[in-house]
């Protein structure tokens, strides 16, 4: 993804994001995650936005990858390991949305373990919880 005249990429194994120089490729920035990265992130209003394995989801000042804030959307800060790697039970796969000066997540394997998938809409500024709803099958 690039933004801002920066390429965002996450080093996946190594639980890294980068902002690269989109022009020299150099690196102006880079922050280490609990887990696994996936997925590019997804960048509004100067805030850069993703979600990790560890059950997070992390935001960064796009500008110098300074701390905004972070929320757990897995439901408890259970680990497990998987091919080498400690993630939650409610990983955060891929991209998250930005819509609205609000983020949209969602967390978990499947509707069918581990209590279920949580969505969250969060407000991008603060990363307070806006609402939650969690898709848990029956049969």
């Amino acid at each position: 993804m690039i933004v801002g005249g920066k390429v965002y990429v996450a080093e996946t194994d190594a639980h890294t994001l980068w902002a690269l120089d989109a022009t020299t490729g150099k690196p102006c920035w880079s922050f280490t995650a609990g887990s696994r990265i996936d997925a590019p992130p997804t960048v509004a209003s100067g805030i850069v936005v993703f979600g990790c394995r560890d059950g997070w989801i992390y935001a960064l000042r796009a500008s110098d990858g300074a701390w905004r804030w972070k929320f757990q959307v897995a439901p408890t800060k259970t680990l497990l390991m998987d091919h080498g790697q400690l993630e939650s039970p409610w990983p955060l796969h891929g991209s998250v949305l930005v819509l609205g000066g609000k983020v949209y997540a969602v967390a978990g394997r499947s509707t069918f373990l581990d209590g279920g998938l949580r969505m969250v809409s969060l407000d991008l500024n603060s990363g307070r919880l806006l609402w939650e709803h969690t898709l848990v099958s029956s049969t």
